[in-house]
């Protein structure tokens, strides 16, 4: 009768199928909704070599090119225009993925559902023996981060640090791993539709799920689960080429270096849990650059 431990049982059930990549779908006015769920979650189980892996913002695409080791879940606002979530999630269900359908009568309702994913990562934690109340990794990747900082004070230089290929690190995703591309880039919307088109490239021709974050706010969402969760995970970084200084009162560095900083003590972190990582330096046109790493998908 609580939905809370109800939802959460749930998840922790589909994890221990092997069902460990939790897909949201969304009516167009909760599509929000999906980046504090994904912190929730990711952040809360991925520790100790566990962990759900939530799937935000993933371009549809046919059921075909998805794997048995998902569970989706539509949270559908009844007032919203949803036709095309409802098309693809009763595609899906006619392709026998197993769907979670949470429905909310209006906006209003988010209160009430933002209290149910508390609840049910907390039962997810007792389901899955790992304290959802912790965030072990997320303090390695500052230390590193301090680390890089504190030599750039003594030399007035970043360290050089290098991941394998692009290439190369499609070809050591794990079969039932993933792709997580880390974008240390200024948000925006050219930027967010080339990314889809990444991803769905990714998806359909090599069958590798994708997820994706801004850095460095990701650091304290999924970054958690890429250091701390299932070690079956790739790390794509997109770094932009320095637009200006923009100094930080009181620090020796300015804002630039800081990011960058951010971005080499999370790959030092990664590395040093054996996680494959690579980095791209895009040029000016960020976008037009990420466009073309489709071609050797």
């Amino acid at each position: 009768e609580n939905p809370g431990a109800y939802l959460g049982a749930e998840l922790g059930a589909h994890y221990q199928m092997g069902r460990d990549k939790l897909t949201f779908v969304t009516s167009p006015k909760l599509a929000g909704f999906q980046l504090w769920a994904e912190q929730l979650l990711a952040e809360s189980t991925g520790k100790d070599s566990q962990g759900i892996l939530p799937i935000v913002s993933e371009p549809a695409t046919a059921a075909e090119f998805y794997g048995a080791d998902r569970v989706f879940i539509y949270l559908r606002m009844n007032d919203d225009t949803n036709v095309a979530a409802d098309d693809h999630v009763n595609r899906l269900k006619e392709a026998g993925f197993y769907m979670i359908e949470r429905s909310l009568n209006d906006i209003y309702d988010l209160g009430f559902e933002f209290y149910v994913w508390k609840f049910a990562t907390a039962v997810v934690g007792a389901v899955l023996g790992v304290n959802p109340f912790n965030q072990p990794n997320v303090q390695q990747s500052k230390d590193a981060t301090r680390q890089v900082l504190e030599a750039y004070i003594d030399s007035g230089t970043l360290p050089e640090i290098k991941g394998i290929s692009f290439e190369d690190l499609l070809e050591q995703t794990p079969h039932g791993g993933y792709l997580a591309i880390m974008a240390y880039l200024h948000q925006t919307q050219m930027i967010d539709d080339a990314v889809g088109v990444l991803r769905r490239s990714i998806l359909e021709r090599r069958r590798i799920t994708t997820t994706f974050g801004y850095g460095p706010r990701f650091l304290h969402s999924t970054g958690q689960l890429h250091k701390g969760g299932k070690p079956n995970g790739v790390f794509l970084q997109l770094i932009s080429e320095a637009s200006g200084v923009t100094p930080i009162p009181g620090q020796a560095y300015d804002f630039e270096v800081l990011v960058a900083a951010q971005a080499l003590g999370d790959m030092e972190a990664l590395a040093s849990r054996k996680r494959p990582t690579s980095k791209v330096i895009l040029g000016v046109d960020a976008a037009d650059q990420i466009k073309k790493l489709v071609r050797l998908v």
